[in-house]
């Protein structure tokens, strides 16, 4: 006879009793296969269990249990429809123009520099486009002030100079994920520095560029990172830079990382995934 540990009891009851989301840490070898099939035995009405990959699922199976995995669950729906129209998946590489882009065609990246080029060269070429987020403008707006120069080839000095310094200071701490923000931003500014024109070329200037950049319009061209574009979809899809790597040294994380985003990047588009190069790799 099955004889539950307090916390294994405390775990029943809240399946039995409670409400909301419940999270439980196990250790290998402290049971947890025997408790969370005890808790799906005690739930009523209809349930799932769901793993992540299929020998888990085949275990549970064989415990009485109804249990899938989650690309099962998902991927089933997309096989079932057969109406679907089939997809199209087009690599221009470097070949491609500012008119190749129209208004609601969604543009990803894994970074936010090439977002911050391309939505310029856009605008430049008058096609409306915004960048998701309004907190990343807010963001470099703030690093700008915070650097406090009065002209922005002072700006770009400091930037250079605050830049290797916070990077430095975060690989020491091995933060990668920090540095490779900082590095981010700075090249975003770094840009926009270079791409004001002569007669304009003044901090405020720069700020209203970016306060435009990350203010969102109507029929537009949406740019957005990855990591913004999660449940996000669209029938266009530009995928910037895909063999672009943030890391190195790579950690396993961080490989897991990138290749969780590819998916999400891969999985975008509804009807035709273009992927494009920006050239320099940024």
């Amino acid at each position: 006879m099955f004889t539950p540990s307090p916390h294994q009891q405390a775990a029943f009851d809240f399946v039995e009793k409670g409400t909301g989301n419940l999270i439980l840490r196990a250790g290998a070898g402290s049971g947890k296969t025997t408790t969370l099939v005890e808790m799906i035995r005690r739930v009523t009405g209809t349930s799932i269990f769901l793993a992540f990959n299929k020998s888990i699922a085949e275990e549970l199976k064989n415990r009485g249990v109804n249990a899938r995995t989650f690309h099962s669950l998902v991927f089933s729906p997309v096989l079932r429809a057969r109406g679907a129209r089939e997809g199209a998946v087009i690599d221009r590489g470097e070949k491609w123009e500012a008119s190749d882009f129209s208004a609601g065609d969604f543009v990803i990246c894994l970074i936010t520099k090439p977002l911050v080029s391309l939505a310029y060269q856009l605008m430049r070429a008058h096609q409306p486009a915004y960048i998701m987020g309004k907190e990343i403008g807010e963001g470099l707006v703030s690093l700008i002030k915070k650097l406090n120069a009065k002209g922005v080839d002072a700006l770009r000095e400091r930037l250079a100079v605050y830049t290797a310094r916070e990077v430095e200071k975060a690989n020491a701490k091995k933060q990668e994920d920090k540095a490779q923000l900082i590095q981010d931003k700075s090249e975003c500014i770094a840009f926009l520095i270079d791409a004001l024109p002569e007669t304009s070329r003044t901090v405020p200037e720069l700020i209203r560029v970016i306060e435009g950049l990350f203010s969102s319009k109507a029929d537009a061209v949406v740019l957005s990172t990855i990591h913004k574009a999660k449940g996000l979809e669209a029938n266009r899809v530009f995928w910037i830079n895909r063999g672009f790597r943030c890391y190195a040294p790579r950690q396993d994380r961080q490989i897991q990382q990138e290749t969780n985003l590819r998916y999400v990047a891969a999985t975008r588009a509804k009807q035709e995934l273009v992927l494009i190069d920006l050239g320099g790799g940024r």
